[in-house]
């Protein structure tokens, strides 16, 4: 499943992820830590145990257009997966979220 967080609340969007993933791990990547090779092996991925997916936070990601651009084109597989993705964004134009919205991302907004 795809979520997209956008806004700069942390606390809340902090809280959504714990609440989304459980007891399950989430891993955090930002554009420093960007693997793409990580990202795809996720999306095809599933739980060993059966229990709660994992969750992958890609925070920040849209600061790189190069980045941004290959996150998009994985955007599909991952609103497909068993795991757990969570886009977290501080802004994103309109052409994109409607974009994500149509792809099946469910899209939580918490600017203020």
């Amino acid at each position: 499943m795809l979520y997209l967080l956008v806004g700069m609340d942390r606390g809340k969007i902090n809280s959504f992820i714990k609440k989304s993933v459980g007891e399950a791990r989430a891993q955090k990547m930002d554009i420093f830590s960007w693997d793409v090779d990580l990202v795809r092996s996720n999306i095809e991925s599933s739980s060993l145990f059966g229990g709660e997916p994992e969750g992958l936070v890609l925070e920040g990601i849209g600061e790189s257009e190069s980045l941004w651009n290959e996150l998009l084109g994985l955007a599909k597989g991952m609103t497909q997966s068993a795991k757990n993705f969570f886009i977290v964004e501080s802004d994103i134009g309109d052409e994109v979220l409607d974009l994500l919205k149509i792809g099946g991302a469910k899209i939580s907004d918490f600017r203020e």
